[in-house]
């Protein structure tokens, strides 16, 4: 019924989803055990009508004919019972087993090195967690079941119509193979008229969400009707796949219709010979007929079933190729020292994102950084853009390991340290400030396990929110929105500062974190860093003149590379490339 590359498919897909299913194998038993229950009832139908027709009618004991009846309703019941059971704990089994899965997903891949988010979709990657594992709990609470149960028909169905009428099993020989190669034949193309509708539907999901999520950048360049006609393409290319597995499956209903039916006639022309002839009586020819229309149903829905199974199969590839990969760059293991004080060290450090990883957006990386940042030291980092300078604190915070070199964090090589603990220890604010859609309490206090009220309150009044908060319906617990889309850009840059320090770190790292702020917000926020006291090493992306003419030291990097180091007023003396920095790019404000 199968052919090998089927066969090895399903052994494939079953081979991985075993595992998650053994989670639930309590459930999983006791549908099996309605399974068999309904395969039983419905198994026993045939009989009891074949000892009606032979027994009660042309036998005339019109007595038996009530009893015989109420066994059937009774059967009836049973079936129509097992049925429900089995589906709702095979159903209960699989919806446990998708969201284990989903969560199992969800867990290894915020285990993944940041390099991998640089290659992957977002839009992608919610693809396979909400629509690819939706795909698994219908494959295991819908077509499982019905699987096993058509095996377990086919099988013993094809049993019973041998026993019934050898005979008439010979009719059914002679026409099976052509019915099994339709159907295989029919089969085969409705799954792969499936297999390129999930593809299309993969891509309206990703248009969908890609235009929803920059709704604002959509709205600003008034291209509503471009995207809503980008997004219609891919509807039509969806339509397309759909009609072909439309057709498909029409086809296929057709040709089972007619197969089925043929049989059947052929089966009741050649026992009403065998009737004539004395060989077959009227009950077994009637039983017969309703065994062998139960084996053709099995063979088409066991068809359906394996389709099915194997659409899922290449969803699972793509899920378990996930779940099978090994990071990059671990979220623990290595040394957690007790204290730490903040000193920053890159020794002949060079790093290039691959090709995959967007080389053609970072073209230069960084060559041969050596740098020292001491403990409390407030330095600035300047240069034109795609210089290096975001590169150069994401290496610092370990978002990527460095080509070559060793960068240290009080002595110690950072590969030597626990990744997570050198996160808390070191906090890096971009400039997006992206923030979660939650509470104005909930994302503050992101920044630090346990903060109490008092130190969330005092973090907000260092940045200048307090006054933000007070003016919020529901103060800390008012809803930022998506993203933070409730708050302007500048609140939004002050909630993720307050959120940085709460965490109390050693090194902050400001890659421009302020932008949104006007210079005296700015200078206001630089004296409050200045006065904290865990005093910590300060390093800041800087975009205005502001920022950098008191700081302690200002590097300036170009094509990859530190070209200048020192205070702002040396470097207006020594350095052109930093004169030319301070009159074409950094504004003052």
């Amino acid at each position: 019924m199968a052919d090998s590359g089927t066969r090895a498919g399903l052994i494939s897909l079953f081979r991985r989803v075993g595992p998650v299913m053994r989670m639930e194998r309590k459930l999983y038993l006791l549908g099996a055990f309605f399974t068999v229950l309904s395969i039983g009832t419905t198994l026993g139908f045939p009989q009891v009508i074949r000892i009606i027709v032979d027994d009660a009618i042309l036998g005339d004991r019109l007595d038996i004919i009530t009893p015989l009846a109420l066994l059937m309703a009774c059967l009836l019941i049973i079936e129509s019972y097992s049925l429900s059971k089995l589906y709702q704990y095979f159903g209960r089994a699989a919806r446990r087993n998708v969201e284990a899965l989903r969560l199992q997903l969800v867990e290894h891949l915020s285990e993944q090195e940041t390099a991998f988010f640089d290659r992957e979709s977002s839009s992608d990657l919610m693809a396979r967690l909400m629509g690819d594992v939706a795909q698994v709990n219908a494959l295991l609470g819908s077509v499982l079941p019905l699987a096993v149960q058509q095996l377990f028909f086919f099988v013993v169905g094809t049993g019973l119509v041998i026993y019934t009428s050898p005979q008439l099993a010979l009719v059914i020989v002679v026409l099976w193979p052509a019915i099994a190669y339709g159907s295989s034949k029919l089969g085969e193309r409705g799954r792969r008229a499936a297999q390129a509708l999930q593809g299309s539907e993969s891509q309206v999901a990703q248009a969908a969400l890609e235009t929803l999520a920059s709704i604002r950048t959509v709205r600003a360049y008034a291209r509503e009707r471009f995207e809503v006609k980008r997004f219609g393409r891919f509807i039509d290319a969806s339509i397309k796949n759909a009609q072909r597995g439309i057709k498909a499956n029409a086809r296929l209903q057709g040709f089972a219709k007619l197969s089925g039916e043929s049989a059947v006639v052929a089966g009741i022309w050649a026992g009403g010979q065998l009737i004539v002839a004395g060989y077959l009586t009227a009950g077994a020819l009637v039983s017969f007929i309703l065994y062998a229309g139960l084996v053709a149903r099995a063979t088409r829905n066991l068809s359906q079933s394996t389709a099915a199974a194997l659409r899922v199969h290449g969803t699972t590839e793509r899920i378990f190729s996930y779940l099978d990969r090994e990071t990059q760059m671990p979220l623990g293991g290595g040394l957690r020292p007790e204290s730490v004080e903040g000193r920053v060290e890159l020794e002949n450090v060079s790093f290039h994102y691959s090709e995959e990883d967007g080389s053609a957006d970072h073209p230069h990386g960084l060559q041969a950084i050596d740098l020292c940042m001491d403990r409390g030291e407030e330095v600035a980092i300047v240069g034109p853009s795609g210089s290096g300078k975001s590169t150069l604190v994401q290496l610092v915070i370990r978002l990527y390991d460095p080509d070559s070199g060793i960068i240290r964090l009080d002595g110690v090589d950072l590969r030597e340290l626990d990744p997570s603990w050198v996160r808390r220890q070191i906090t890096y604010v971009s400039q997006d400030s992206s923030l979660f859609s939650r509470t104005l309490e909930e994302n503050l206090k992101y920044g630090g396990d346990g903060a109490t009220d008092e130190e969330v309150a005092k973090a907000v009044d260092l940045v200048g929110a307090t006054s933000l908060i007070a003016s919020q319906p529901e103060g800390y617990q008012t809803e930022v929105g998506d993203r933070g889309s409730r708050l302007s850009g500048g609140q939004r840059q002050r909630i993720a500062l307050a959120r940085a320090l709460i965490g109390r770190p050693a090194v902050l790292i400001l890659d421009e974190a302020t932008s949104a702020l006007d210079s005296d917000s700015e200078a206001g926020i630089k004296e409050s860093l200045r006065n904290l006291e865990f005093s910590p090493t300060v390093i800041w992306i800087a975009h205005r003149l502001s920022t950098v003419v008191d700081v302690d030291r200002v590097l300036v990097v170009d094509r990859g590379r530190i070209v200048a180091d020192g205070s702002h007023a040396d470097l207006m003396q020594t350095s052109e490339n930093y004169r030319e920095l301070v009159e074409t790019q950094l504004v003052s404000g």
